[in-house]
C-alpha cells in the first residue's frame, strides 16, 4: 500500500513469571508492541466531537527479544506499505534507540513529549513556573536551549540528584528533541477540523498496551509463562485486527460439533 506517511510506535513492558513452588525474588519478562498507522481521522463528524482513531492501524506484539522483535517490525512495515516518508516515535528508551538504528536508520526518530514532560516534572516537582520555563525550548524542539536553560534553573543546587538525571536524559535524547523540526510541516499540523497525521504524544502506543496487554495480563494474582502468553499474545493480536482474524479463521479446518449421546 503506497502511503503518504507511515507512523510507527514502540514501546515495551513487562509480565509477571511463573515461579512453581521456587523461592526467591519474582522474576518478570518483557512485551514488545509496535503500531504502524498512517495518520490519524475523525471517528465521528457530529459537531463537537473530539474523538480520533488511527488509519490503517497495524499492531505486531510478541515476548521475542527485541533484536528479534526489531526485525520482525521492520518486515511488517516494509511488507504492508510503501511511504513516502517514515518516522519512528518512541520514549528514548537505549534498547528501542539501537531498533531504530539497526533496522531503520533512515528513519528520524522522535522522542515523544509526553515522557519529556513526565521527566521535566520529576525535577521540578510542584513549581509550575519553572516546569513551563524549561518546556518552552522543548516543545520548540531545541535541544540546544534546553540544556541552556536546565542549568540556568534556580533548582539546581535544591535538587541536584534530580537536575543530573534529567541533564542526562536531555543530553543522551538530543538528536530525537530536535528530529520534530525535520517533520514535513503538512504532516505535524491539522487543517480545520482535520487532525494532524503525526503528534508527539505516545497516547495511542499507551492506550493499547493498556487495552491489548494490562487488563488482560496484569490483573491482581496473575502470573505467565512466556510461552504460554505469547501464544495468548498473537491471539489478541489477530482478533484487535478484524480482517486478519477473520482471514486466519478462515484457513483453520472446520470443526464438526458432535451431540452428546444420550
Amino acid at each position: 500500500m503506497t502511503v503518504p506517511a507511515l507512523i510507527s510506535e514502540v514501546d515495551s513492558t513487562w509480565l509477571k513469571a511463573q515461579q512453581r513452588g521456587r523461592c526467591g525474588p519474582v522474576r518478570h519478562f518483557p512485551v514488545h508492541l509496535g503500531l504502524h498507522y498512517t495518520g490519524r481521522q475523525r471517528r465521528y463528524h457530529a459537531r463537537g466531537a473530539t474523538s480520533l482513531r488511527l488509519t490503517h492501524k497495524q499492531l505486531l506484539v510478541s515476548t521475542a527479544p527485541l533484536a528479534r522483535f526489531g526485525r520482525q517490525f521492520h518486515l511488517h512495515a516494509h511488507r504492508l506499505f510503501r511511504p513516502a516518508f517514515h518516522v519512528l516515535l518512541s520514549d528514548g528508551d537505549e534498547g528501542l534507540k539501537r531498533l531504530r538504528q539497526t533496522h531503520f536508520p533512515q528513519t528520524p526518530g522522535v522522542l515523544d513529549r509526553w515522557h519529556i514532560a513526565q521527566a521535566v516534572l520529576a525535577f521540578t516537582g510542584p513549581n509550575q513556573a519553572e516546569f513551563r520555563r524549561l518546556m518552552r525550548s522543548l516543545w520548540a524542539a531545541d535541544s540546544q536551549a534546553a540544556l541552556r536553560a536546565l542549568s540556568q534553573s534556580s533548582l539546581r543546587l535544591q535538587r541536584p540528584q534530580e537536575f543530573h538525571a534529567l541533564f542526562g536524559y536531555l543530553q543522551a535524547n538530543r538528536q530525537g528533541i530536535d528530529a520534530w523540526r525535520q517533520l514535513p510541516r503538512r504532516l505535524r499540523t491539522g487543517r480545520g477540523r482535520t487532525p494532524p497525521a503525526i503528534k508527539s504524544g505516545s497516547g495511542a502506543l499507551e492506550k493499547n498496551i493498556e487495552v491489548e496487554i494490562n487488563r488482560r495480563f496484569k490483573r491482581q494474582g496473575r502470573s505467565w509463562q512466556p510461552e504460554r502468553a505469547e501464544r495468548l499474545l498473537q491471539l489478541k493480536r489477530l482478533l484487535a485486527q478484524p480482517r486478519p482474524w477473520d482471514r486466519w479463521w478462515r484457513s483453520q479446518p472446520r470443526f464438526t460439533l458432535k451431540p452428546h449421546p444420550p
